[in-house]
């Protein structure tokens, strides 16, 4: 991929070497018990071959049934209320057959409030607890997630730190291996108090681990870290992603680098065989309906399409497919013992091609019965109309959304776009929206409209606050017109005309920095200072390439990664590396003000 400096290799080996080690921790045979939500986590650590071979019988999904098996149970889940309540229901259904203790793993941190409802149920003395450090997962070459799937909530609606607390021992984590960050920079007043807790970790950890040399000594390989406040940019995640990776999101949802699909997709396809279109251990549900498939840079297809605008794969999987014929015609031309043994060598990995060609061809033509359909184009005409500056004319095809009861969330992404854009919505429109709203969706969205108006997504406009978008589309290049999806030459492909301001000011920081006085929230930038000597022998070692951390507090989305990819193959002189706390889109920011509520 794109990033050679840093090997992210070694983060994905500790956390295997910190699993097997979680796995052994029970002697003998056991149950494992996962949170479903981390099985992509799991599955893309080991196979379950290599479970059995530390000793699972089997594995079960965390559910409120209880598992039968003579052997102890280990489960390894997230520190939630709900998981806990079913560990609980486990423990007393079992108790009075008095085997053995279970032993529970909380991913990440062991907590007080998961302790004290424990305690309360009576079952404490029922479990061995224990934390599982599992801070981050390598998914790409130049890609890290913290998994953190409640981040955006915690962080923007419910004014909880743990996300935050979580990113600064995980960029502690990155330090401690690889040296100390020379530069930190960011805008925004969540990414400055990531910021002020990361520098106060550091003299925590120099207390703790005073031999630990990296954290004495500033990085060689890292240039800066950028740390991007979500706040700054909305924008970006309610607009629809237009990359192929990102439409595969949008529609089906990726998690882990697993998506869900209709197995008819597989059909004549034996994707059990095949290294490049994999699934998961244990993934397919109880009726073979739906199917999980690996997407990542293993399937060498996906991973030359995947950052492409949807416009164009159809385009590139047809030169593929003749690149893919002519390779097989070569057969032909093999006369020696040589020639032969070379392409029977290669027949493996054609074979395997083929397979996944076979399959990006049927989802693609999947994804276009949607894209074509008239929901979806409208929903596109009225976001490029809201970035363009166009609002008055966009009521009737909102409304005609509401009206053929299309999901709320898809009609709130656009109201909560318009109302960024524009400053609010105006109070008798807003009114109009919310009564029909209401009306199609029920009365429980109320909660909805207050949660997004609490955190400034959607609010009556009080005046003309247009100025203020249009000002900050000029600064920073926003919309692009004539924008080239087939050979582009700008970051706007990725939205057919529209740049990420994520991407746009993160990746120019000093040529905006002016500009980013426009956002709200407090600007930093900082050096990191060692002893004087220890800071000549770094100047002294630098790498000639420079790496940039960008992290992103709050998620980010496929697309804004395709649009760093697509910089650092124009730039020689730079490699990044992503960092987030979970990849999101515009759904799962509606949802977070929606839980239990639709």
């Amino acid at each position: 991929m794109l990033t050679r400096n840093i090997d992210l290799e070694q983060i994905k080996n500790d956390n295997i070497k910190s699993f097997l080690g979680v796995l052994d921790s029970v002697c003998g045979k056991k149950i494992l018990i996962l949170d479903r939500h981390l099985n992509g986590l799991i599955g893309s650590l080991v196979k379950f071959s290599v479970l059995q071979e530390h000793g699972v019988d089997k594995v079960f999904w965390l559910s409120e049934d209880t598992p039968s098996s003579p052997f102890p149970k280990l489960y390894i889940c997230r520190p939630t209320i709900s998981n806990m309540r079913m560990i609980v229901g486990h423990v007393r259904t079992e108790r009075h057959l008095k085997r053995f203790h279970s032993t529970l793993y909380l991913v990440s941190r062991r907590t007080n409030v998961c302790d004290k409802f424990l305690e309360e149920e009576g079952v404490m003395g029922d479990l061995v607890i224990e934390s599982f450090p599992f801070l981050m997962m390598p998914f790409e070459s130049d890609l890290i997630s913290l998994e953190l799937d409640d981040s955006f909530k915690e962080v923007y609606m419910d004014g909880n730190i743990a996300s935050i607390y979580h990113s600064a021992h995980v960029l502690m984590k990155i330090q401690s291996l690889y040296g100390l960050f020379p530069r930190i920079l960011g805008k925004g007043d969540k990414a400055k108090q990531l910021k002020d807790l990361l520098f106060r970790l550091r003299q925590e950890y120099l207390l703790e681990y005073p031999s630990e040399l990296q954290l004495h000594n500033l990085s060689t390989f890292i240039d800066s870290l950028i740390i991007f406040d979500r706040e700054l940019d909305f924008i970006t995640p309610l607009m629809t992603q237009l990359t192929y990776e990102g439409l595969i999101d949008e529609i089906y949802g990726i998690k882990n680098s697993y998506a869900e699909v209709s197995a008819t997709l597989f059909s004549d396809l034996n994707t059990q065989s095949s290294n490049n279109v994999s699934v998961s251990f244990g993934i397919t549900d109880e009726n073979f309906k739906r199917k999980k498939i690996l997407l990542n840079s293993s399937d060498k297809i996906f991973s030359a399409i995947r950052d492409n605008n949807f416009a164009t794969v159809s385009t590139h999987l047809n030169k593929i497919a003749k690149q893919l014929f002519n390779d097989y015609e070569g057969r032909y031309q093999a006369k020696t013992v040589s020639q032969i043994r070379d392409f029977v060598s290669k027949l493996g990995g054609l074979q395997s091609d083929h397979r996944s060609l076979k399959f990006h061809i049927a989802l693609t033509e999947d994804i276009m019965n949607i894209t074509s359909s008239d929901t979806f184009l409208k929903v596109l005409e009225v976001q490029q109309n809201f970035i363009s500056g166009i609002s008055n004319l966009q009521n009737p095809i909102l409304e005609e959304l509401i009206s053929k009861n299309v999901p709320i969330t898809t009609v709130l992404r656009l109201l909560c776009l318009e109302s960024i854009i524009f400053g609010g919505i105006q109070s008798k429109e807003l009114e109009s929206f919310k009564r029909e709203l209401i009306h199609a969706y029920g009365y429980k969205c109320i909660l909805a409209f207050s949660v997004l108006e609490r955190i400034g997504l959607l609010r009556p406009r009080i005046s003309n606050s247009y100025k203020i978008y249009n000002s900050i589309n000029k600064a920073f290049r926003l919309v692009v017109n004539n924008v080239n999806e087939h050979d582009p030459d700008d970051i706007s492909y990725v939205y057919s005309g529209f740049a990420p301001l994520s991407i746009r000011s993160s990746s120019n920081w000093d040529e905006f920095e002016d500009s980013l006085k426009m956002l709200k929230g407090e600007f930093f930038d900082e050096l990191q200072k060692v002893d004087d000597m220890i800071s000549f022998r770094r100047l002294s070692k630098v790498q000639e390439k420079k790496t940039m951390i960008i992290f992103f507090l709050g998620g980010c989305t496929f697309t804004e990664i395709a649009a760093l990819r697509f910089i650092a193959k124009q730039e020689s002189s730079r490699e990044f590396i992503i960092m987030t706390t979970s990849i999101i889109n515009g759904n799962t920011i509606i949802n977070s003000a929606l839980p239990n509520v639709l």
